[in-house]
């Protein structure tokens, strides 16, 4: 296991050359000392030095240097592992780059000089107006090699640090993409969320709501948790709006002026809402009928069509305006509308759609809806698990095969 946390560390890392590296005293005999050779390749004592981000005027006090000896041969065998990573890579024709991998690769390229050459052209070309002499595109260029060569970079060394990272995405992609998920893994990651779901709302049933509202899929109902569907009938936006800014003023009567504006505009659409209401209550509780009505009345909350079932609802909940909440927590039976609702955004028309059973929703229910949002974490975390493995393994035949050697004991002198 501890190579394989070494190597997690190797895959994640971009291995930039820092240039803050001060060698004051036998400088290619100290930093480029040989501290490992992975199949041909060095690795120096500067490259691991660089890596960990201290150098040689780095003052280490004596109740550190066990923690500096640590983080190096960390360091160490994050390099070898990316090293082996990348020799695997080329072995397996990943720099063989098409057409279109190439342009990623010199996109990414230009991601890092783009911005530092726009604003100094800019510059160059404001200067050159009175001083014809100014090269603006040379001395933008310039000062782009001047901004990487103070991160130890330079065009080259960029641009080979962007194929190497296309090659083990390549590489990775060998591997993840030949991963699956099964059904047995999806009902694995249900029963775990049920689990979960359980704890949490049997404590605070609300939070069932709050979690379905930003995109969790319930799989577990608690206690006095039901559906609402509802008719609309809107004030305008210039109505909304008036209201909102008068809410929101910061006087003491706020409220009470937004209040009265409210009480106002609703009179401008309460015959239509009333009309509605009736042709409410004549549905006699069918849904079917009641969900005809949204559309007749201009289906003028696009939630009707997100929620199908109907919002998700409990008496405790925050998550709707208050008004909206105390009127459904009232309703007993389905398909049964409440009483016109006056609020901020216009009259609304309430009716349970679907009383929900405390407990596990059943596998079977449930699996179709949320099959896709489990799969892909899954998949996620088989595909990291693989591709780690794989790593791992690329590893080990380096070692079975005695194709690195380490000299440790030069890091710490």
């Amino acid at each position: 296991m501890k190579k394989l946390r070494y190597l997690a560390i190797a895959l994640a890392a971009i291995f930039v050359v820092s240039g803050c590296s001060i060698i004051k005293v036998n400088p290619e005999r100290d930093g480029q000392q040989i501290v490992a050779v992975v199949n041909g390749e060095n690795i120096t004592k500067k490259d691991v030095y660089d890596a960990v981000g201290i150098n040689w005027e780095t003052k280490i006090e004596t109740w550190e240097v066990e923690n500096y000896k640590q983080q190096k041969e960390y360091a160490l065998e994050s390099l070898i592992g990316r090293k082996v990573l990348l020799q695997t890579a080329k072995d397996q024709g990943m720099y063989n780059f098409t057409d279109e991998e190439k342009k990623t690769i010199a996109d990414n390229v230009a991601l890092y000089t783009k911005s530092t050459y726009d604003e100094a052209l800019k510059k160059y070309q404001e200067a050159a107006k009175t001083d014809p002499s100014i090269k603006p595109e040379e001395k933008a260029n310039a000062d782009v090699d001047a901004a990487l060569a103070n991160f130890g970079l330079t065009r080259e060394s960029l641009q080979k640090v962007q194929e190497d990272s296309e090659a083990l995405t390549k590489l990775e992609k060998t591997i993840t993409d030949k991963v699956t998920v099964e059904d047995a893994d999806v009902k694995t990651q249900y029963d775990t969320n049920v689990t979960s779901q359980t704890t949490t709302y049997d404590a605070t049933p609300a939070q069932a709501v709050t979690d379905e509202n930003n995109g969790a899929t319930l799989v577990y109902y608690p206690e006095g948790l039901f559906r609402v569907r509802q008719i609309l009938i809107p004030l305008t936006d210039d109505q909304q709006s008036e209201i909102t800014t008068l809410r929101n003023d910061g006087s003491s009567d706020a409220d009470t002026k937004a209040d009265a504006k409210r009480a106002e505009y609703l009179k401008t659409i309460e015959a239509k809402a009333n009309e509605y209401l009736t042709k409410a209550k004549q549905a006699g509780g069918d849904l079917a009928k009641l969900n005809a009505l949204i559309t007749e009345s201009g289906n003028n909350d696009p939630g009707m069509d997100s929620y199908p079932d109907g919002y998700p609802m409990h008496k405790d909940t925050t998550a709707y305006v208050k008004e909206f909440t105390t009127a459904a927590a009232t309703l007993t039976d389905v398909g049964v509308p409440s009483a016109l609702v006056g609020t901020d955004y216009g009259y609304h028309i309430i009716w349970i759609s679907k009383k929900l059973t405390k407990g596990a929703v059943p596998y079977d229910e449930v699996k179709d809806k949320v099959k896709d949002k489990v799969k892909e974490t899954v998949l996620a975390d088989k595909q990291e698990t693989a591709w780690n493995e794989a790593a791992q393994g690329y590893l080990d035949q380096y070692e079975t095969d005695k194709k690195i050697t380490r000299y440790k004991d030069r890091l710490h002198n």
